[in-house]
């Protein structure tokens, strides 16, 4: 593939690493580019994927830099990606990211290996009084005065060739984070915060990656107004897509949307017919999967997810008023802190906590100090 810019690793270069890139397609340049690597204790981490058509996503380059050179990984040359990921899953590194939640998610997928220790740029931008869901680019320009190239952010990640400038904005992905890195630490080590984003990060490797069928569930828009029986029907729906959505690597919503598979659970169908006669539901779905549909329905009336569901349905609602009033008394403390007050407590949280319910990340840490006197 002729890329302009394109560069392998040989042991005869590693002494011109200066800010260098290098493009990685070979099994030999890999193995080189390693070795390299393994010298290094701090190393920023991004990835390339492409999602939009399957469940689980696509990998198609790996970047990994230091301050003195980045590396491009192409995973889609068929370059064997073992070295790769035992280095990824060594304890000894520590990996700075920038929004590292679907890089996990990517990282994992290759052999459900997690990164041992990682500093989140984004985490620890909030945490040091920036939005909580501020871009790279932002940070980049605030607090390095870099400018990075917009234009390729929804670059297909898939096609090859890649072009030049395509490549140059991997590397500058992951370049700069290093040095971002050592300007935000200083921020928090000043404001006495470096073990917040510490804890927050140690955090975000705990949390599951693919969420649980109950919290898909939890989360549906209109859940609540259905019948028991029906959001029974809803859970197991949702099971049934889910692993048809894996079993096809295909997103869940090409499988069933949410507002369809809530219709069908409200109308508890338990025979073909009836489920033809939904509007939006497709013939070749039912001629396909109507069965599985029908067997993930007639789940509905077992005891122990009705159980739960009427237990969750009892739940206190708390009032909007004194919502207003534990969101405000957190808002203060938050604007004091000079960070976004979701970062202290989000909606869901206040509304759980209204309910005498606490999460691991209320009833622990820096977050349950500072709320000790609110709630």
């Amino acid at each position: 593939m002729p890329h302009n810019n394109r560069r392998i690793f040989t042991k005869t270069r590693t002494k011109k690493l200066n800010t260098k890139k290098f493009y990685i397609d070979t099994d030999a340049a890999a193995q080189n580019a390693i070795e390299i690597i393994s010298n290094e204790t701090i190393l920023a981490l991004d990835t390339e994927f492409m999602r939009e058509k399957t469940y689980y996503p696509e990998l198609s380059l790996i970047q990994i830099a230091s301050k003195k050179f980045s590396v491009c990984i192409d995973c889609l040359s068929g370059l064997n990606l073992e070295p790769v990921v035992d280095l990824l899953s060594q304890p000894d590194r520590y990996w700075i990211l920038h929004s590292a939640r679907q890089d996990l998610e990517v990282i994992y997928g290759l052999k459900k290996q997690l990164l041992k220790k990682i500093c989140d740029t984004q985490i620890a931008a909030g945490l040091g009084g920036f939005a909580p869901q501020v871009s790279l680019q932002a940070l980049l320009s605030d607090l390095l005065s870099v400018q990075l190239e917009k234009k390729y952010s929804r670059t297909d990640w898939g096609h090859r060739p890649l072009s030049a400038g395509e490549l140059d904005y991997a590397f500058d992905d992951v370049f700069h984070l290093i040095r971002l890195w050592e300007t935000l630490r200083k921020r928090l080590e000043k404001l006495g915060r470096y073990a917040w984003v510490t804890e927050d990060c140690q955090a975000l490797l705990e949390k599951p990656l693919i969420p649980a069928t109950t919290q898909i569930w939890g989360r549906i828009k209109g859940l609540g107004k259905l019948n028991l029986d029906a959001q029974c029907a809803a859970y197991h729906l949702i099971c049934w897509r889910e692993k048809t959505a894996q079993k096809l690597n295909r997103p869940r919503r090409w499988i069933l949307s949410d507002e369809i598979l809530l219709t069908i659970a409200h109308g508890l169908p338990t025979k073909l017919e009836e489920l033809k006669s939904i509007s939006g539901l497709s013939m070749s779905l039912i001629e396909r999967s109507g069965l599985g549909i029908l067997k993930a329905i007639a789940l509905h009336n077992g005891q122990e997810l009705l159980a739960m569901v009427k237990a969750r349905s009892a739940r206190n609602h708390p009032s909007k008023e004194a919502f207003r009033r534990l969101q405000s008394k957190i808002s203060v403390r938050a604007d004091e802190l000079g960070i976004n007050v979701e970062l202290l407590a989000t909606r869901r949280e206040i509304t759980e906590i209204l309910r005498g319910e606490y999460s691991k990340r209320i009833r622990q840490g820096w977050r349950a100090k500072e709320l000790k006197n609110l709630i």
